[in-house]
């Protein structure tokens, strides 16, 4: 997977869906951030299932590879876009290990 999109945007998408997620639960789903990218689109649901308030966000965005979905920990993974320049675009990849997957972020050098 790998997939280019603007780091504004999607700092601001990833805000809204950490605002309407719980900061703990004892099921991850309920903390997790869904990010999918689909025929050029990406999408980030979050759900409160406290409320049954469900967030969904989308944009287009420039990708590389196939589709794909993968979950994040809303608060984790907003708090490190915010922690990159807003400025230009933003390359989300994974990596794999013998152990388990990473998401890897990366603006520039910057990871």
């Amino acid at each position: 997977m790998s997939l280019h999109i603007s780091a504004k945007t999607l700092s601001t998408m990833a805000a809204a869906c950490a605002r309407v997620t719980p900061s703990k639960s004892l099921h991850s789903a309920l903390t997790s951030t869904l990010i999918t990218q689909s025929g050029g689109d990406i999408s980030l649901t979050a759900t409160d299932a406290i409320n049954s308030l469900t967030m969904k966000a989308t944009s287009s965005s420039y990708t590389m590879d196939t589709d794909f979905s993968v979950c994040v920990d809303s608060k984790k993974f907003s708090e490190a876009l915010k922690a990159m320049p807003q400025s230009n675009d933003i390359s989300l990849h994974t990596e794999e290990s013998e152990s388990a997957a990473s998401l890897v972020i990366s603006h520039g050098k910057s990871k």
